[in-house]
């Protein structure tokens, strides 16, 4: 599977164009890699259904917070732009995978505090 490469592509997108705006990562950055190891660690207890599903979820809300931040862009930045719509074609990608591979459905609380824990993250990574 090709996802672990582009995520880090991703990463590395995302911080040379902060870069090139004058700006940074967030502070908190090294807090959420360790946390999604550990997330990791226990959606692999799943087994393989239970794991893929996670990745489709994950890589559903991915793509609606990069959808959500195309329309916050200003039109004239194309370079931002293409950088966040070649990600958000790839998170798509990742997740239409995992469900072809036989992800299974994750129950309602889960996706409810998966999308809870994303928000916090957001809202953490704009401030610090």
């Amino acid at each position: 599977m090709q996802a672990a490469p582009e995520e880090e592509d991703h990463l590395a997108w995302a911080q040379e164009r902060l870069a090139e705006l004058g700006d940074r990562v967030s502070y908190a950055n090294p807090f959420w890699y360790a946390g999604s190891f550990t997330i990791g660690l226990f959606a692999g207890i799943g087994g393989d259904r239970g794991n893929l599903g996670f990745v489709v979820e994950t890589e559903r809300q991915v793509e609606e917070h990069l959808t959500d931040h195309m329309d916050r862009l200003p039109p004239a930045d194309a370079r931002s732009r293409a950088i966040v719509a070649a990600m958000r074609d790839d998170e798509a990608r990742h997740g239409a995978a995992a469900r072809e591979a036989g992800a299974g459905e994750l129950p309602l609380p889960v996706r409810a505090l998966m999308r809870a824990t994303a928000k916090l993250m957001t809202l953490t990574a704009y401030r610090f």
